[in-house]
């Protein structure tokens, strides 16, 4: 509860706690309005992906931020910094996959452009 209620007083952390957090809402706001669901097909997956690859890095530094002083101690902290970086390693390897040019971006570009 000490972690939650630092919410509201100023601290060092709290700069990363918030930025992230805006982004993460933003995110969870933004995203499913602006996804073209229709084109992604039946099943989903790239549009998942991109979802999971959106919204893990911002999640991921928000929980780390908030309780990496908690009281639980190093084992906690080791699993909240691993999160973290887990969400960092998601966008790196997954937007890859979801943000390909599209076929009408590849016929107007020239040819080594």
């Amino acid at each position: 509860s000490g972690c939650l209620r630092s919410l509201f007083y100023l601290h060092n952390e709290l700069g990363n706690i918030y930025t992230h957090g805006l982004a993460l809402l933003g995110f969870l706001v933004l995203l499913p309005m602006t996804m073209p669901w229709g084109q992604l097909g039946k099943d989903g997956w790239l549009g998942g992906t991109h979802c999971v690859a959106c919204l893990a890095p911002p999640a991921g530094s928000v929980l780390y931020h908030l309780f990496m002083c908690h009281q639980g101690g190093s084992a906690v902290y080791t699993r909240l910094l691993a999160l973290d970086m887990c969400g960092v390693c998601l966008v790196n390897t997954l937007e890859p996959l979801t943000s390909q040019p599209s076929p009408e971006h590849v016929r107007r570009c020239p040819v080594g452009a």
